[in-house]
């Protein structure tokens, strides 16, 4: 049987001001976002971050330091249920649609009181 090898797709970079997506499949250097990724103080946050980090570092040679992962915060805090879907909907009231596979669920990813906007290839609502 053979195997693809999981490949970072997409690339999502949030600030309170702006939402960027970056199709890494279209370049060949990434190395201008490392300086972003392992900055100890800027925060980056992921949900289920384990084949990212990985994937980032293997295509990309990006290290990601000052890391928060919803995930494993779920994990912790003893919620049953960690995926983003039930998280957003559970936590934030946030209803995420027409998702068919977890990378899906990073472009519709929402910080705080802000939503994903008709910027993202998915939309995302606040129920």
């Amino acid at each position: 049987m053979f195997h693809y090898r999981e490949k970072v797709c997409l690339i999502q970079i949030s600030t309170p001001l702006q939402d960027i997506l970056v199709d890494p499949l279209s370049f060949d250097d990434l190395s201008p976002l490392s300086p972003g990724f392992a900055d100890p103080n800027i925060r980056k946050v992921f949900h289920g971050a384990d084949y990212d980090i990985r994937s980032l570092y293997r295509d990309f040679d990006i290290e990601v330091n000052s890391l928060f992962d919803t995930q494993i915060a779920a994990r912790f805090l003893g919620i049953k249920e960690t995926s983003l879907g039930h998280l957003l909907k559970e936590r934030l009231g946030v209803l995420v649609e027409n998702i068919r596979y977890l990378g899906d669920l990073i472009a519709c990813f929402t910080i705080g009181r802000r939503s994903a906007s008709s910027r993202s290839p998915h939309r995302c609502r606040i129920s």
